[in-house]
């Protein structure tokens, strides 16, 4: 039988998730889609869509949409190919309450973008997955007796891992290959799905945002849009803060967003670099013994299990850090649960983001379901194994999509464990040695009646002379099982239609 080999998820793997996701990825953008032009002559390329009441023409370099009681509306169409992302950018500098961007299969008002800004130098910055090879979009204005002035319109494909390293927010349905800070791949992020309880993570000007002081410190000081963020865009935050010449707990600087109905642990987690050419440290639970993070002149992520599920802080304190700091940060996130997950952007209510679903039907590959015999390998991480209760899932495989009876499970909690399954039976159960790490980990499971082993990580091949093969493997889920999921990263999985020998076993995990 011949081997197939898969390096990119997409030419293999069904996925999906209802919802966007951010991770740190390699991203190059692809040559300009749209016609913006100087519009200091004229605004060919585009097409007037406005109806009663509305009219376009150029001025000062930008498109006026001038609405006197209608809708103002521009338009053009680009080709683009089904299942790709793009992003939008476009700056509106009429001061107009209702500018907005619309992207779609035809000219008329579609649903793919809607954007609403306000105030002068206001920036859309989108993306959007095509579903026409001929896409359009809108630029309008709502506003009655107002005129919006927009520029620097761009439409560009997104290309993934090429480029540099940003936290990009993919769309829902695209996968994640995310990279760590040095450039590396780690490989396909499968999360569990989690809500952000901060409602506004990057504004901390407004008034969810509480500021106070007491003892001998002051309120705190932000500034918005200040320098660029880890995704890139102009809106990370300066904050300064001063705990003054006090020493004690009561001394203190304290920005502070008060979370409706309280988890049992709620974990912090915020992107912090120091505005200064020195490190800072600062805390991100007032309650919290261990919350003191030290910020450098790189952008880091730093989380920790609040002290008080009630509250996400940003404070410095007399009795555990500096007087006084000035940071640039971005990106709170206060979540329900044991362990941080990726940063879920949020404007004014909680977000959510859905759980990340990756499979493989047994019948788009060479599974030997006639002999019922093969090898199951998964290169994963489990970064939050060695906490209590959590079971990072690497592979299972089942006889419905993500749940119904077990074949086969790779699973890891303060250890490795492999299942297999008959009839709804544990055949042969293997706890294997040496534990996971915090890193990767490569297990192997071989599936032969009354002839199974697995190995983990190069370590002793353990194996089982009594096993029952199950037939009625269809899916292979990858980084789940039921509702457990790996929530990390799945580096590669292979399959093998046969039984490989112990030593193969070894020496593939090693």
């Amino acid at each position: 039988m011949g081997t197939k080999n898969f390096s990119n998820a997409n030419d293999l793997i069904t996925f999906s998730r209802a919802s966007a996701g951010t991770a740190l990825r390699k991203v190059a953008y692809g040559p300009e889609l749209v016609t913006n032009g100087t519009f200091d002559s004229d605004i060919s390329g585009w097409t007037n869509g406005s109806n009663a009441g509305g009219a376009i023409a150029w001025s000062a370099g930008a498109i006026n949409l001038a609405n006197t009681s209608g809708t103002a509306r521009a338009y053009q169409s680009f080709s683009t190919e089904v299942g790709k992302v793009y992003r939008v950018l476009a700056t509106e500098t009429g001061g107009t309450t209702s500018f907005q961007v619309y992207v779609g299969e035809s000219q008329a008002v579609a649903n793919n973008i809607n954007a609403t800004t306000t105030g002068a130098s206001s920036t859309f910055d989108g993306v959007f997955v095509a579903t026409a090879a001929t896409t359009f979009i809108n630029v309008r204005n709502l506003n009655a007796a107002t005129t919006a002035a927009v520029d620097n319109i761009s439409v560009k494909e997104v290309l993934f891992d090429q480029g540099d390293l940003t936290l990009f927010n993919h769309p829902a349905g695209i996968p994640r290959i995310e990279y760590d800070a040095d450039g590396n791949v780690l490989g396909l992020l499968v999360e569990e799905s989690r809500t952000n309880l901060v409602t506004y993570s990057e504004d901390f000007t407004q008034p969810v945002w509480a500021k106070s002081a007491a003892g001998t410190g002051s309120i705190p000081v932000v500034t918005s849009n200040y320098a660029v963020a880890p995704d890139g865009t102009n809106s990370a935050s300066r904050i300064q803060m001063n705990a003054g010449s006090g020493t004690t707990s009561g001394d203190y600087s304290l920005m502070r967003f008060t979370v409706s109905s309280a988890p049992t642990t709620l974990i912090n987690s915020l992107w912090i670099k120091s505005n200064t050419e020195s490190s800072q440290t600062v805390k991100l639970s007032y309650g919290a013994s261990d919350a003191v993070h030290t910020a450098t002149t790189e952008w880091q992520r730093f989380d920790i299990v609040s002290g008080n599920p009630n509250f996400a802080d940003v404070v410095i304190r007399g009795d555990q850090t500096v007087s006084s700091v000035d940071l640039l940060i971005w990106g709170y996130q206060a979540e329900a649960g044991a362990f941080p997950t990726s940063y879920i952007p949020t404007d004014g209510a909680t977000a959510t983001r859905s759980a990340d679903v990756a499979s493989i039907p047994v019948a788009d590959f060479g599974y030997n379901k006639t002999n019922v015999v093969g090898t199951f390998y998964v290169e994963f991480s489990t970064p939050f194994a060695a906490i209590s209760g959590v079971a990072g899932r690497g592979l299972s495989v089942t006889s419905a999509l993500g749940t119904g009876d077990r074949t086969l499970d790779c699973a890891s909690q303060n250890g490795t464990a492999i299942d297999v399954y008959s009839n709804h039976t544990i055949s042969a159960l293997y706890n294997l040695t040496p534990y996971v790490s915090d890193g990767f980990n490569k297990v192997a499971a071989t599936m032969k009646e009354n002839d199974s082993a697995a190995c983990n990580n190069g370590g002793t091949v353990v194996t089982d002379t009594t096993t029952t093969v199950p037939i009625d493997a269809v899916y292979f889920n990858i980084g789940k099982y039921s509702t457990s999921y790996t929530n990390g990263h799945i580096k590669s999985i292979r399959y093998y239609p046969r039984r490989l020998t112990d030593a193969q076993l070894q020496e593939l995990t090693t």
